[in-house]
């Protein structure tokens, strides 16, 4: 796989066997509106896709639409943001969208007969395309080496469509809702094909049918284990450079 930034086309160092830190996943479904800290910090690594930002600033943002789908800020942040391959060239008042920061472009295509994500694992690869960000954004992770996943904002349904309360005529909630009925299943088949892949699947976002299948805990109580795993339990006493062997 190759991104392509202002400088050229790149081969990314982002893809590993194991990454070393748990990733969390954000989605901007109406749980997200509970999130009210800052999701950033040891031992994770915080993947927000579509309108989860600003709400949340991500390590990492992705995002398959075109830019009027999102808040334009986003644009001038200084965290990686992963755009679909051929939106490189896309204007936005007069500066093309790989001369803004930190800007990087997945190319994606779909699956072959009897091929999954976790068959496309070389460091240069195009991203599966389930017709969606949220498969975009696992493939990703699992190319990044990601081996526990947690989901945020991953509500796939309910009283209401997004966190931020926006009206949605009929056909757009209309085709929410089948896209949410399609990706509760897809998530289902990733989490089967994760345990065989030795990757840990663990939903933060309380009341989503993703909890029938798979384990939930609260987003605070899994910080805290996530940072609790991710210390340094040894002598903590910082030195002077001089005194330092």
């Amino acid at each position: 796989m190759k991104y392509e930034c202002g400088n050229g086309f790149v081969s990314t160092k982002w893809a590993k066997v194991d990454a070393g830190l748990d990733f969390y996943l954000v989605c901007p479904g109406p749980s997200l509106s509970e999130v009210d800290f800052d999701l950033r910090g040891r031992g994770r690594k915080i993947v927000g896709v579509n309108t989860s930002y600003p709400k949340v600033i991500p390590d990492i943002w992705v995002g398959m639409d075109k830019i009027n789908c999102y808040d334009r800020n986003l644009l001038w942040e200084p965290f990686p943001k992963v755009w679909r391959g051929n939106y490189w060239n896309l204007d936005f008042h007069g500066k093309l969208l790989k001369d803004f920061p930190e800007t990087y472009f997945a190319s994606v295509s779909k699956l072959g007969e009897g091929e999954t994500m976790f068959n496309r694992r070389a460091h240069e690869v195009n991203f599966a395309w389930y017709k969606h960000t949220l498969g975009v954004a696992l493939h990703l992770m699992v190319w990044m080496g990601a081996k526990t996943i947690h989901f945020v904002g991953n509500d796939l349904g309910g009283d209401k469509d997004y966190f931020d309360d926006r009206k949605l005529t009929d056909y757009q909630r209309s085709y929410n809702r089948r896209l949410y009925g399609q990706q509760i299943k897809f998530l289902k088949e990733f989490m089967e094909l994760g345990v065989k892949n030795n990757i840990r699947c663990v939903s933060c976002t309380p009341h989503s049918p993703i909890n029938a299948f798979m384990q939930f805990i609260p987003i605070k109580d899994a910080i805290e284990s996530t940072e609790r795993r991710h210390s340094y339990s040894g002598d903590t006493q910082v030195k002077h450079a001089l005194d330092a062997e």
